[in-house]
């Protein structure tokens, strides 16, 4: 692989040198590339066949043959969206079109709500096999999700914000799998409770939808802290509206109109720097971690009442170790279920 890489730089440094650059803000885009995963961009057929005549010499020079099938794909933009006939007859032309595990289409709210759908199935069948597992604690199965199962959301949630429907659908699956088919026999305790720490009666179970916004809100401090491409577009897409609380944002032009979830980015960079969450001075350093602390500094209140239910007896806590309730001394036990008897 070490050699691969090697000999594609030759192969990427022709692109780059050869191919006319879009421009967007002070950022010029032509070719970029992650191991053997090559994406170009282009604005003309021009452009596709200048990159397909760059290939060609590299093939002869080099004995590397590009993988003309289905897995060399175009996806058209703007004016081009939809557009099936291309100069080069063997690139194939799907809806969408995955790169580095985002599924982009023509529309960046498809986009956004394709590549969560995706999570959103992966996510699910992760939990299947678990679900065909003995795993009798309620603290195991948070555990489980912690390490093996909401980790898989974290990648996405860094690119595109999280879409409601699809943080209900992970919350929906997420809660099934942590009290279902295990024969707790106790009535569910509420979710928002179960994000508050073990001292607070819960499971210190991540909330989703904040650790999305925190590892969003991460990421983009992180490009606007570069001194690259990476900046460049950062000060394009939200430099007007933060230029003044983010001084190296600083747009040479403005774009003509904003994608549907960049007002929702602009709004929690906002946030954090206004209280002082983050240090616009040093943008590399902020992590998601303390962000995520800081967004959980107040969480949701446990409901007012509860419905309870007869079924609670002792026998169910006996040999039990309950992850939810942080003591495990007998009378104690006792006590919980008898004071839940009498709360109807």
């Amino acid at each position: 692989m070490l050699l691969f890489v090697i000999q594609i730089e030759l192969l990427l440094s022709t692109l780059l040198h050869s191919l006319p650059s879009i421009s967007i803000g002070a950022a010029m885009e032509s070719v970029f590339a992650y191991v053997d995963d090559v994406d170009i961009l282009g604005q003309s057929d021009e452009d596709l066949l200048l990159a397909d005549s760059i290939c060609r010499q590299f093939e002869a020079m080099s004995g590397a043959i590009v993988n003309r099938n289905r897995k060399t794909a175009i996806l058209g933009l703007g004016a081009w969206a939809g557009r099936q006939d291309w100069p080069l007859q063997w690139l194939s032309s799907p809806a969408s079109l995955k790169v580095l595990g985002v599924d982009f289409t023509a529309s960046i709210q498809d986009t956004t709500t394709t590549s969560w759908q995706a999570a959103v199935t992966r996510f699910q069948a992760a939990i299947a096999p678990w679900q065909q597992r003995q795993v009798p604690t309620l603290r195991a199965r948070r555990n489980i999700l912690e390490i093996f199962l909401f980790s898989k959301l974290y990648y996405l949630a860094q690119a595109l914000p999280l879409p409601a429907a699809a943080a209900r659908a992970i919350t929906a699956s997420a809660g099934a799998f942590l009290w279902g088919e295990a024969g707790f026999g106790a009535e569910r305790v509420a979710w928002e409770t179960l994000h508050n720490p073990y001292t607070a009666g819960g499971l210190a179970v991540t909330h989703i939808p904040s650790r999305a916004e925190a590892l969003l809100v991460k990421q983009s401090c992180w490009m606007a802290g570069q001194n690259d491409r990476a900046a460049a577009h950062m000060a394009f897409w939200h430099g007007d509206q933060l230029e003044h609380l983010y001084p190296q944002l600083h747009p040479p032009q403005l774009p003509s109109r904003l994608p549907s979830f960049m007002p929702t980015v602009t709004a929690l960079l906002e946030e954090v720097a206004v209280t002082g969450l983050v240090d616009t001075a040093a943008l590399s350093a902020v992590t998601a971690k303390e962000i995520y602390a800081d967004f959980m500094s107040s969480p949701p209140p446990p409901p007012p009442a509860l419905n309870r239910s007869n079924k609670i007896s002792i026998g169910h806590w006996h040999g039990r170790e309950c992850g939810l309730l942080a003591f495990r001394r007998p009378n104690l036990i006792f006590s919980s279920a008898f004071s839940t008897m009498f709360c109807q």
